[in-house]
């Protein structure tokens, strides 16, 4: 029996997929062969390239249109020459667009991968009301769909999509990988705090994630500010670039908060050492479809705190369990939270271990078999 082959569209290569494709090709259940829109992600350009070997097509020069994203006229001929059986697209391009048309006019089996959540939007270029009435539409003619964890799921679900189409798995870190690096981290764990001026009775709090006005920085700056005036012993690292950091530096330096560490941008390699060398993580977004970061502090054993803005609390935060989920944009409640873990040191390591068992399951494996349940259901309804 030959098997299934599947067309798999990506924006770029990440640190999130390449793992599963990786792991799919390896398990060969199903042909996949990826096709990328481009060889760069712009929005972290210091990830080197995928050294991973998938099948993996770059599908040439694109051009770009507002509201509507890229469109790659070298998509026609990976989808003519390659006689698939089952596509997995997005609907955030026009080459994304193209490929679910293509798959409906061929009556092939179609996958439909998002991190969409049910948080309101901050840019709307449609209204609600009518965004969700098309996507309705438009869910009834896909197969199954393949998404990151259980906030989209909720999403999809929420559309009128039956739980039984939906598989996750879409966003997955190498969770062995991490935990190999962190054996060496926590050897190392004196030396990396003394690097960052931090002492052993220090409280480390962590944030990594370029600055920008969604992730609101803002907040946990002022979250901080209001702890330094409880607190002696407590320090904030800040990884990542983004276009507020330069003001929130400046901010830094006028109040004299000399508690802040801000680090440029860290390969994800390296970034196990400062997880390993935190206390808690931290993140005060307004609004975060997923959020990599703490899917990696669940894994090395953080406590987090978490607005109830980000997908991914419903994967990996327990409220009191394996941390604290605050409302978006309250400093307060931020600094209460903060606060709660700084005096209650037995508290946080009994969060940060019940937050490492709670991402174990969640595997390369795992997203691979995941991604596999989806194709197999798709090619049913066929």
């Amino acid at each position: 029996m030959m098997k299934p082959r599947l067309a798999i569209l990506q924006y770029h290569s990440a640190p999130y997929r390449d793992p599963v494709f990786q792991k799919v090709s390896e398990r060969s259940y199903i042909d996949a062969t990826v096709l990328t829109m481009s060889g760069i992600d712009f929005g972290h350009t210091y990830r080197p390239k995928s050294a991973s070997q998938y099948p993996n097509y770059f599908i040439g020069k694109s051009f770009r249109f507002r509201y509507l994203g890229f469109f790659h006229p070298g998509i026609f001929k990976q989808l003519f020459l390659g006689n698939y059986d089952v596509y997995l697209t997005h609907t955030g391009s026009i080459t994304g667009l193209i490929v679910m048309l293509y798959s409906w006019m061929k009556r092939k089996a179609l996958i439909w991968s998002s991190d969409s959540v049910l948080f309101p939007k901050l840019d709307k270029v449609i209204s609600p009301e009518i965004h969700h009435s098309l996507e309705r539409q438009l869910f009834k003619k896909i197969d199954a769909f393949w998404v990151p964890g259980n906030a989209t799921q909720e999403y999809i679900e929420h559309q009128g999509v039956s739980k039984k189409q939906v598989f996750q798995g879409a966003y997955c870190l190498d969770i062995d990988h991490i935990l190999q690096l962190s054996v060496s981290a926590k050897a190392r764990r004196h030396d990396i705090r003394a690097a960052l001026g931090v002492n052993n009775s220090d409280w480390l709090f962590l944030f990594v994630g370029r600055m920008l006005p969604f992730r609101g920085v803002k907040y946990l700056l002022g979250a901080f500010r209001l702890l330094t005036q409880q607190f002696q012993n407590v320090k904030l690292l800040l990884i990542g670039d983004g276009t507020e950091k330069p003001g929130l530096q400046a901010e830094c330096q006028r109040l004299g908060l000399s508690e802040i560490v801000f680090l440029d941008p860290v390969p994800l390699n390296r970034l196990t050492d400062y997880y390993v060398a935190a206390d808690t993580y931290v993140t005060p977004a307004l609004r975060e479809h997923y959020s990599l970061a703490l899917a990696q502090a669940a894994i090395c054993g953080l406590p987090m705190i978490s607005t109830d803005r980000v997908g991914a609390v419903k994967d990996y935060l327990l409220d009191g369990k394996t941390g604290f989920i605050v409302p978006a944009g309250d400093s307060q409640a931020l600094a209460a939270a903060m606060a709660r873990l700084v005096t209650s040191r037995d508290l946080a390591k009994d969060m940060g271990e019940k937050a490492a068992l709670l991402s174990k399951h969640r595997t390369v494996t795992w997203a691979a078999e995941q991604l596999e349940a989806a194709v197999i259901l798709a090619l049913s309804t066929q």
